[in-house]
């Protein structure tokens, strides 16, 4: 669904309007909130639609400052969090399951996310970087993402 999505995005995109007051910071505090919201039955329609109109919308605006930093951070690591998530995912169900603990659910997800961002940065850094650096030197000839 998103993949089609985002090329929807993009081709509608010249046609998306500019809202001048909003801002970078808004589009993530919506985000935030939508997130912590029980939709309940309807949680469908929040990412049938709601993620929709809100990433439309962001993609309006330009980060500054902190959250301009932070954007970039996640572009970087975006490719390797969906190339390892679900990899780690299992390896954390499969520790909890071999060592016959529970943890919190909470405890657990923070200690994913918290994995996955820390092996994204050591794999942009040292893997994804280097290699696509590489790559572009030797078949473009252009020094890219520097």
């Amino acid at each position: 669904y998103f993949y089609p999505l985002g090329v929807l995005l993009l081709r509608i995109y010249p046609k998306i309007p500019v809202f001048p007051a909003l801002r970078a910071w808004h589009c993530l505090a919506f985000f935030v909130a939508v997130v912590w919201c029980d939709f309940g039955p309807l949680t469908f329609l929040s990412v049938l639609v709601v993620y929709p109109v809100l990433v439309a919308l962001a993609v309006k605006t330009e980060p500054s400052g902190l959250i301009a930093q932070a954007c970039k951070k996640a572009g970087l690591w975006s490719y390797a969090i969906y190339a390892v998530h679900f990899p780690l995912i299992a390896l954390a169900q499969t520790v909890e399951s071999k060592l016959q603990m529970h943890l919190d659910p909470l405890l657990a997800s923070v200690s994913v996310i918290a994995g996955l961002i820390v092996f994204a940065e050591l794999l942009d850094r040292y893997y994804d970087g280097p290699v696509r650096r590489l790559l572009s030197v030797r078949l473009i000839g252009v020094r890219a993402w520097t």
